[in-house]
């Protein structure tokens, strides 16, 4: 039968209980302490003495483990033999298979900018944000390239009004790593200048008029606009300005409205926008592309096929 282990610190305990009940038979440690000090020494002496205990206990644990871990160890390796090379083969095929990813995606990119549909964020609303905007605003634009770099088929984008020497610029070249890099097209120039005023058709939720299909031969443009207070019909009244076509997401050709406390909003962020055109563009279906851009707490699903227009 298994016996208990003695604990080091009430072995000791009891000895000055013992001690203290039979009144201190030694003189010379009692002229020196009280009782109650007797006992503070003691119990100081039981914990260093459980302390050690717990150190030896904790080194033979310790030692165990290696020695179960090297044995492990030298049977891994009769059983491979060649380890270091299988390892050094598995090494090789992932860098392979990354740089070829890459390089597939590069490829993507610049055939894209030879022929893809044309997409441009115009980056001529700096004056209509604050700081905090524009820092937002920087973000999308990186999480709209990203989108961009792993699509099957990628859009020929382009960042228009964008000056090197403001805050939208420094700010995208701070946020995004790599950004002077990115495979788009990026100049100083605006939309009207860049582009053919018919190839034009701006975006924006305020149109009337409702895009029903990307033409090869148009150019989108997407207000790089980030208003925490929404001002209306702000891109409205630029492309207006201008007398260019303007059109808005079939959001309610598609999509109904949610019961429940939503704000109904079809003013979405600039990646949103971005993710909807180009989940059309590699499927074709209106669905799957709202679907994949509208955020649900938007307050919007899709419409059931009677009820659709």
């Amino acid at each position: 039968m298994a016996t208990e282990k003695a604990d080091p610190q009430e072995e000791v305990i009891n000895d000055v209980e013992s001690m203290a009940e039979e009144g201190c038979q030694d003189s010379t440690i009692c002229s020196s302490m009280s009782k109650k000090a007797l006992k503070r020494q003691m119990k100081y002496q039981a914990i260093v003495m459980e302390k050690k205990a717990k150190r030896k206990e904790e080194k033979e644990r310790k030692k165990a483990r290696k020695r179960e871990a090297s044995e492990r160890q030298t049977a891994i390796e009769g059983d491979l033999g060649n380890s270091d090379t299988a390892h050094e083969v598995d090494d090789d095929n992932r860098k392979h298979s990354k740089k070829y990813s890459n390089k597939a995606i590069r490829e993507r990119l610049e055939d894209a900018m030879k022929s893809g549909q044309r997409i441009c964020v115009d980056c001529g609303f700096e004056s209509n944000m604050d700081k905090k905007e524009v820092c937002k605003l920087a973000q999308q634009l990186g999480r709209l390239y990203g989108a961009n770099r792993h699509a099957e088929k990628p859009f020929h984008i382009y960042f228009t009004n964008l000056h090197k020497d403001e805050a939208i610029y420094k700010e995208c070249v701070r946020v995004n790593c790599g950004f002077e890099n990115y495979l788009i097209e990026m100049t100083d120039k605006s939309h009207l200048e860049s582009f053919d005023r018919s190839e034009i058709v701006y975006l924006t939720p305020d149109s009337a008029n409702v895009l029903e299909f990307l033409e090869p031969d148009k150019v989108y443009i997407i207000g790089g606009l980030v208003d925490e207070s929404p001002q209306k019909n702000v891109t409205l009244k630029n492309a207006e300005k201008f007398d260019v076509k303007t059109a808005q997401l079939p959001i309610d050709k598609y999509m109904e409205k949610v019961e429940g406390k939503f704000n109904y909003s079809k003013i979405l962020t600039i990646n949103q926008v971005f993710d909807i055109l180009l989940t059309f563009y590699n499927t074709g279906d209106w669905k799957k592309a709202l679907v994949a851009g509208v955020p649900r707490r938007k307050g919007y699903k899709l419409m059931e096929a009677d009820k659709k227009l």
